[in-house]
C-alpha cells in the first residue's frame, strides 16, 4: 500500500470512527482529499508517513509569516489535521485556507472535514465549489496536460475495442478511417 493510500485509509478510518452511522459511514468513507502539495514545506514528511513533523513544519511556516504558497500550506495543514484527528484545529485552518486561496483543494478539503463532522449541507456546498463547472471539458483539459490521464483513457479505449472487435477488424477500421477525425469504429 502506498503512503498516499495509507493516508487516505487513515482518513477513512477517522470517518468511520467519527460518524458511527452505519448507512452513512460506508458512503462517507470514500471521500478523498489532497493531503500534501509537492512545493509546500512539510509535504514530503507527510507523504513519508511522518505526519507530526509535517504538521510542525507547516505550522512553523505560518508562524514565520510565509506568504508564498500560503493557501496551499493552509489546505495541506487542514487535511493533515483531519488525518491527525485534530478536528478542533482543522476547522479554523480549513476556513482560513478557503479565505486565503478559494482553491478547489481548499474547498474540497473543508468539505471532507464538514462531512467528518456530519455537516452534509456544508460539505455539499464546498464540494460544489470545488467541482469544475464543465466536468467533461475539465477531463479533456487533464488529458491534454497529463500523459497519465491520457494513457488511462487510451487504456480504457483499447480494452473496449479488444472486447468488441478482433485485432484484424480494428486494424482495418483504423486504416480506413485514418483521414477522419471521428471515432475509429462506428
Amino acid at each position: 500500500m502506498t503512503r498516499d493510500k495509507i493516508l487516505r485509509a487513515h482518513g477513512c478510518a477517522l470517518l468511520t470512527a467519527l460518524l458511527g452511522l452505519s448507512g452513512f459511514v460506508k458512503a462517507a468513507s470514500v471521500f478523498e482529499f489532497k493531503v500534501a502539495f509537492a512545493d509546500v514545506p512539510g509535504s514530503a514528511h507527510i507523504r513519508a508517513g511522518d505526519l507530526g513533523l509535517g504538521i510542525r513544519i507547516l505550522e512553523q511556516q505560518l508562524a514565520d509569516g510565509v506568504s508564498l504558497h500560503k493557501g496551499e500550506i493552509l489546505a495541506t495543514l487542514c487535511a493533515a489535521y483531519i488525518v491527525d484527528h485534530s478536528l478542533a484545529k482543522a476547522g479554523p485552518t480549513c476556513d482560513q485556507a478557503v479565505d486565503v486561496a478559494e482553491s478547489e483543494t481548499a474547498f474540497n478539503n473543508r468539505g471532507v472535514l464538514r462531512a467528518h463532522l456530519g455537516d452534509l449541507v456544508g460539505a455539499r456546498q464546498d464540494f460544489a465549489r470545488a467541482r469544475p463547472q464543465d466536468y467533461q471539458q475539465h477531463v479533456e483539459d487533464l488529458k491534454a496536460a497529463d500523459v497519465g490521464v491520457m494513457a488511462e483513457s487510451n487504456h480504457t479505449l483499447i480494452n473496449e475495442l479488444a472486447a468488441r472487435y478482433t485485432p484484424h477488424q480494428v486494424k482495418k477500421s483504423l486504416a480506413a478511417n485514418a483521414s477522419r477525425a471521428s471515432s475509429p469504429i462506428e
